[in-house]
């Protein structure tokens, strides 16, 4: 079924596209599809240059954020083939944080489960899901106590990451719950979540990091992240 979308979001999409398609590069997007290992797509279009556009274009047709158009224009962006359609997606749904109702987790699942990679999981969860979390105590429980043993790695490694930019105001019991359950994974980018979470939050609480890993079985490579700056000082 296609999504029915305001006469705004059809003049944004059409204008994005227009800028992204006169700002492609064929020999930047081979190498960019290369590096996502050719699981997406790429106009090969710096993050850089195509936030400049996304800000211009908007700017130009003096777009104006709405709540429902926002859910709408996320899932119309993540149909689309090139990534950075999704990278547009993610940033405009979190600069619209300010309407977020309790249902936007629905809009914030979505893009952590679809088109998955590090590069939109990683920026969704430190950025949106931190942020939709901070005052939602009892969403954080009941949403964590799934991810953190989904099937899904996303979620997995969302739920690791998402008090990342929390410093002292890190609830360390969620953070500890969060990456016992993957503690005995193989997979590496779940491996490579637990480290750089205790890595982070060793920058505020070095000795609950030291002790997290002395208490339990740590594979090496969250192991080395996690006290790579306890180690040096």
């Amino acid at each position: 079924m296609a999504l029915s979308i305001s006469k705004q979001n059809e003049i944004l999409l059409n204008s994005l596209r227009l800028k992204y398609e006169a700002a492609s590069d064929k020999k930047k997007a081979l190498q960019k599809n290369q590096y996502f290992r050719n699981l997406f797509e790429s106009y090969g279009i710096s993050n850089p240059d195509r936030r400049a556009i996304d800000k211009q274009v908007q700017r130009e047709i003096n777009y104006k954020l709405l709540e429902n158009d926002i859910k709408t224009i996320v899932k119309t962006a993540y149909q689309k083939k090139q990534r950075e359609w999704q990278h547009f997606a993610m940033e405009i749904h979190f600069s619209s944080r300010k309407t977020w109702v309790e249902n936007d987790l629905k809009t914030i699942e979505f893009m952590l489960v679809n088109k998955s990679w590090w590069d939109t999981v990683d920026y969704i969860s430190s950025n949106s899901l931190g942020e939709f979390m901070k005052k939602r105590k009892e969403q954080q429980v009941e949403t964590f106590k799934k991810w953190r043993t989904s099937y899904n790695i996303w979620l997995r490694r969302a739920s690791i990451l998402f008090q990342l930019k929390y410093k002292e105001k890190t609830d360390i019991d969620m953070l500890a719950k969060n990456i016992i359950p993957s503690l005995s994974s193989n997979e590496f980018f779940l491996q490579k979540a637990i480290g750089w979470s205790l890595r982070q939050y060793a920058k505020t609480d070095p000795n609950f990091v030291s002790n997290f890993v002395d208490e339990h079985d740590i594979s090496g490579l969250a192991r080395r992240e996690a006290l790579k700056h306890i180690n040096k000082s």
